[in-house]
């Protein structure tokens, strides 16, 4: 029958034919590159199994709170209460030893030592020394007249900007002293000024009814 058709009815047919087998060639390519990306239910359930656990071990391995933390390797420290102060272990202050005569008349002397000897020229190294002579006792007066500072490169005038009065901590009735904190401007062979700090520690005790700086200290850490 097929040999009887026409010869473009034929050509028809055979046309058809591979479109349709062509179409269905390409078809079931795709399909199969599909269900190849495509994970199978089993994988996927596997997968989310995976997760789950996962999700389930992070949320019991790592804690949730700060206080569970350091439980682990300090116990359950619990609420922390405010350590409470024993005033009577407290060293006492300056009021609790000396009359508010004394502390005022004490720090305006050392007061006054401070601002005589702190500024310093190099070119009259006694200067500042004579300078405080009626603030400190003559022993600590021969003593600072026999060894002066001399100039140096790096120090060739200093100059007094201000000055701190500060209270021992832990004060005696055995010695008068007081803290002092200066801020200076200090000069260099250069002439390049530089901001400087200093920290003294001034002992002082009555002599001839006032009184005097007999021993000092600078930048002198306990």
């Amino acid at each position: 029958m097929f040999q009887r058709l026409d010869r473009h009815v034929k050509q028809w047919i055979v046309n058809s034919v591979m479109g349709i087998a062509i179409a269905l060639l390409v078809l079931g390519f795709f399909a199969g590159q599909k269900q190849d990306n495509q994970p199978s239910s089993i994988e996927e359930k596997e997968n989310e199994k995976q997760e789950t656990e996962a999700a389930s071990y992070d949320r019991e391995a790592e804690p949730e709170t700060m206080g569970q933390y350091y439980a682990e390797d300090y116990g359950d420290t619990g609420e922390i209460s405010a350590t409470r102060v024993n005033e009577s272990e407290l060293p006492p202050t300056m009021e609790e030893i000396f009359t508010k005569e004394e502390i005022t008349q004490s720090k305006a002397a050392a007061e006054k030592f401070v601002r005589a000897f702190y500024p310093y020229d190099g070119r009259d190294p006694l200067h500042n020394i004579k300078n405080s002579k009626d603030t400190i006792s003559e022993d600590l007066y021969q003593l600072l007249i026999q060894s002066p500072e001399r100039p140096t490169s790096m120090t060739v005038k200093r100059e007094l900007v201000s000055l701190e009065m500060i209270e021992p901590f832990a004060p005696t009735a055995d010695v008068m002293v007081w803290n002092a904190k200066v801020n200076g401007k200090v000069t260099n062979a250069d002439a390049v000024k530089r901001d400087e700090t200093d920290l003294y520690k001034l002992k002082l005790e009555k002599v001839k009814g006032e009184y005097k700086v007999v021993d000092f200290l600078i930048n002198y850490l306990e």
